[in-house]
């Protein structure tokens, strides 16, 4: 009997939760099975779409997180569907086990599927893989690092040890201050807030505004404030 049918494994160590976490999310398949759809957009509600070469057609997914199984589906023949059909399993000592099925068109080559499809799985283990959004990458807010700013832009200021309050330039210090580069620092924030008094070697917050943070969306120096 002539194969209808091609399927392919992976073991991986990562875990089965995390697998399924990219499965379940239509929008991540050009990402592993770029064969399958250049570009998918809509969400669970409105119902999905997918393109591929220019030609747009109808997704549905079947998603069940209690078996971790994922169905794509597009209709191949008027009341018919076709698509992938994908299950994360634990894997015997730990890690995942997944098992990608796909009906083979016609005219297919068996072996270009099977490696279409391990080149696939491995693909979809690697996004798994990755970091959430957020673990040690960019967090929301975070800025760009200025590189070569012009000159008079830095400069070089003492700074005390980590235990004195204030810097006391005229007094004699047990061992000598460190050296630090100032840079841009919050550029289009505050460093100081309105309510601080800057003199005699340190900052101290007077409290005239109840309680301000150093980087409070204000000016960088209170325009009545004189050194």
């Amino acid at each position: 009997m002539t194969a209808r049918t091609e399927t392919q494994t992976t073991e991986d160590e990562a875990e089965p939760d995390a697998i399924f976490g990219v499965l379940e999310d239509p929008r991540q398949i050009p990402n592993w099975a770029p064969a399958f759809a250049d570009a998918i957009t809509g969400d669970a509600e409105r119902g999905w779409e997918a393109t591929k070469d220019g030609r747009a057609f109808t997704l549905r997914v079947v998603a069940s997180r209690s078996s971790r199984t994922v169905d794509y589906l597009r209709e191949i023949a008027p009341g018919r569907e076709g698509g992938a059909y994908l299950r994360v399993l634990q894997g015997p000592k730990g890690g995942s086990v997944i098992v990608m099925t796909l009906p083979l068109p016609p005219v297919a080559d068996p072996t270009t599927v099977a490696a279409t499809l391990t080149g696939e799985l491995k693909q979809l283990v690697q996004l798994a893989r990755r970091p959430p959004s957020g673990a040690g990458g960019a967090m929301a807010g975070d800025h760009p690092v200025v590189a070569g700013e012009p000159g008079r832009q830095l400069g070089m200021m003492p700074v005390g040890p980590a235990h004195q309050a204030r810097l006391d330039p005229p007094g004699l210090q047990r061992r000598l201050p460190g050296v630090g580069m100032v840079g841009r620092v919050r550029p289009d924030h505050p460093l100081v807030a309105p309510d601080q008094v800057v003199g005699g070697g340190s900052v101290i917050d007077v409290g005239r505004g109840g309680d301000h943070r150093t980087d409070d969306p204000r000016t960088l120096i209170h325009p009545t404030w004189a050194f």
